[in-house]
C-alpha cells in the first residue's frame, strides 16, 4: 500500500504538471459535447447507485459490529467473531469513501461537459478534464492514506501476545487470525475432579497448573 501511495502521489504530481501546461487547440463539435454529457450522466448515475449500495452495506456492517460489541461483554459472541465484524465494518467504510470520491469525480465531469454545450472553437474541456483527473488522483491518495492508517493491529483488551499465526510478509484477511493475545489479569480454570478424589478438595486448597 505504501508503494501504491508513492505511485499515486507521483500521478498527482504529473496531473498537476499537465494541468499547468495544458493548452487546447482542437475545436469540439456539438455532437462530441452532447456525447460527453450523455456519458457523464451515465457515469454519475452508476456512481450514485454504487454509493447507495455501499452505504447500505456499511449500515448493515455497523449494525452487526455494534451488536457484537454488546454481546461480547455478555459472553455470547467470541472475540474472533467480534474482530471479524470490526474488519468488515472498516472495509465497508473504505468502500463507501471510495464510492463518494467516484460520485464527486463524476459530478465534476458532468459539470464540465455541460459547460461545453454550445461552445465552438477552442474549448476548455481539456483543462477541466485535467482538473477532474487531478481531483481523482488526489482522492486516491487520500483513500490509500486512510487504508494505511487502518493497517494497525489493535487488541480488544490488554494482554500479552502468546502466539503469532502469520509470518511477516504474509497476506492478512478479515477471516485470518494473525496474533493470539492472552489476558494477564484474572484467569479462570475449570478442572474435572474424579468422584473418588472429591474428599480431598475443598475451598482454599492450593492448586498449581501449567499451560502452553
Amino acid at each position: 500500500q505504501r508503494a501504491q501511495l508513492g505511485q499515486a502521489e507521483g500521478q498527482v504530481a504529473q496531473a498537476q504538471a499537465a494541468l499547468r501546461g495544458q493548452t487546447l487547440q482542437n475545436p469540439i463539435t456539438s455532437q462530441t459535447v452532447n456525447s460527453a454529457v450523455t456519458t457523464a450522466v451515465q457515469n454519475l448515475n452508476a456512481a450514485r447507485n454504487t454509493l447507495v449500495s455501499d452505504q447500505a452495506a456499511e449500515t448493515n456492517a455497523k449494525l452487526v459490529y455494534t451488536q457484537n460489541q454488546m454481546l461480547i461483554a455478555q459472553g455470547y459472541v467470541s472475540k474472533t467473531a467480534a474482530e471479524q465484524s470490526r474488519s468488515t465494518y472498516v472495509a465497508a467504510q473504505q468502500a463507501t469513501a471510495s464510492a463518494r470520491a467516484q460520485v464527486t469525480a463524476a459530478q465534476a465531469a458532468l459539470e464540465t461537459a455541460r459547460r461545453n454545450l454550445g461552445q465552438t472553437g477552442i474549448q476548455t474541456q481539456t483543462v477541466a478534464g485535467a482538473k477532474g483527473t487531478l481531483q481523482s488522483q488526489q482522492g486516491q491518495v487520500k483513500l490509500l492514506q486512510t487504508e494505511i492508517d487502518q493497517t494497525r493491529l489493535v487488541a480488544p483488551f490488554d494482554g500479552v501476545v502468546t502466539q503469532r499465526l502469520l509470518d511477516p510478509g504474509a497476506f492478512a484477511g478479515p477471516n485470518a487470525p494473525i496474533l493470539q493475545v492472552s489476558q494477564i489479569d484474572t484467569v479462570y480454570v475449570n478442572v474435572n475432579v474424579p468422584d473418588e478424589n472429591l474428599g480431598y478438595v475443598r475451598k482454599g486448597t492450593a492448586v498449581s497448573f501449567t499451560t502452553s
